[in-house]
């Protein structure tokens, strides 16, 4: 009689043993790794606008006339994560906004957007590496009547979900857009300027998976 108990206190244990291990992955997956990993708002949406277009594949938004205006250069790029942080390798970051300012090298420039048969300038698209960085070689965008604020517009598609945004300017807030861009921080991307008087422009976004 001794030996069946015995089995059965032994089975009974390690069930427990079984079951308690079981509850430790589930505890950790729920709340060590989103702490470890950390937290990432999701980058607020924001519209469209009338002037999408599916860009061509690539990181070379202007031409090379802009690109060595080092008054208008600038280098965007930023990482994508999902709201726990983790990068997303893999996802489609597309990119347009009005190029073609005037500036002492362009005197003659008048912002605005690139249309189909035309080339596609200030249009673009990569995916992100493994790090889920993306990267662009563009210009600082002009101000065209309609809509007198500086901004990029991006829309970033994974096979699941899409998240349109736009990016803007702390510095570069016109009044009467103050209050649209109130609870947008977000949006703003980070300017950095180099040495040669170029920017360098940081925009991260978080979206979930």
């Amino acid at each position: 009689l001794i030996f069946p108990i015995y089995i059965r206190i032994l089975v009974f244990t390690n069930r427990v043993i079984l079951a308690l291990l079981v509850l430790r992955r589930m505890l950790f997956l729920m709340f060590i790794i989103p702490l470890v990993w950390g937290n990432c708002p999701p980058t607020r949406t924001d519209t469209e606008g009338p002037f999408y277009v599916f860009p061509p594949r690539t990181d070379t938004l202007a031409p090379r006339s802009e690109l060595n205006d080092k008054s208008i250069q600038a280098n965007i790029n930023g990482k994508v994560t999902d709201e726990n942080c983790r990068p997303m390798r893999g996802v489609n970051v597309d990119i347009w906004y009005a190029g073609n300012q005037r500036t002492d090298m362009n005197p003659f420039g008048r912002a605005n957007y690139t249309f189909p048969p035309n080339r596609l300038w200030y249009r673009g698209t990569v995916t992100t590496d493994r790090r889920g960085r993306y990267s662009f070689r563009g210009t600082y965008p002009g101000i065209y009547d309609t809509r007198p604020i500086i901004h990029y517009h991006l829309k970033v598609r994974t096979p699941r979900k899409t998240l349109t945004t736009q990016m803007y300017f702390q510095n570069d807030i016109p009044r009467r857009y103050e209050s649209y861009v109130r609870g947008r921080r977000s949006q703003f991307g980070k300017v950095s300027y180099r040495m040669d008087g170029s920017r360098n422009i940081e925009f991260n976004i978080a979206m979930e998976r």
